[in-house]
């Protein structure tokens, strides 16, 4: 009977699972409840966030795309926006007179504007030129992060962060970049 029982609840749980994996990816009014609590859960314990981190696989096509529903669902932008100044990609440059690559993308903000995390990991440098600093995060997956134009920084180097963590403000331009292995992603869809 006890062998039943646990066969019982084991497939109450993946009916559980298969259920708030679909609330989470609709814009149902159950997401607006669910997903407060499961950011706790996964910021709030170092274990859940370790295993997290864990399962987000290196994107083989250098998109989002190929991160497992959840990882998609749970990653925010780095931080408030007015407008994107310039997309990640291709485009044709006017000072250089020829095409240019951009592999992250650059946003107009306003002035002290915070930055989070957009995944947990371990602050892996800090660099300043001119009157901006910008911080670079290792994160699981051979994935890295790269936030610029910071103003403030609230983190050191080989600090742990986690996710939604502020690591520092902007000034009145901001510029992000995911990078898997030496790759740039697109982080677009993060952005919408």
């Amino acid at each position: 009977m006890v062998f039943y029982s646990f066969k019982i609840r084991l497939l109450m749980v993946i009916v559980l699972a298969a259920v708030l994996g679909l609330v989470m990816q609709s814009n149902s009014p159950g997401k607006q409840a669910v997903e407060p609590v499961l950011r706790y859960i996964m910021t709030s314990d170092d274990t859940l966030t370790e295993t997290f981190n864990n399962l987000i696989p290196q994107p083989a096509d250098n998109s989002l795309t190929k991160l497992p529903a959840s990882a998609r669902t749970l990653l925010k932008a780095p931080c408030d926006y007015i407008k994107v100044e310039k997309n990640y990609g291709s485009y044709w440059s006017d000072e250089l007179d020829r095409k240019a690559f951009n592999p992250g993308m650059s946003f107009k903000v306003a002035q002290s504007t915070p930055v989070k995390a957009v995944l947990p990991g371990t602050v892996q440098a800090i660099t300043r030129e001119s009157q901006e600093y910008t911080v670079k995060i290792k994160h699981a997956g051979n994935l890295e992060s790269i936030y610029g134009g910071l103003q403030e920084i609230d983190v050191k180097v080989d600090h742990p962060v986690l996710i939604e963590q502020v690591i520092g403000k902007t000034g009145d331009q901001f510029y992000f970049e995911l990078r898997s292995k030496d790759d740039p992603v697109n982080p677009q869809s993060i952005f919408k």
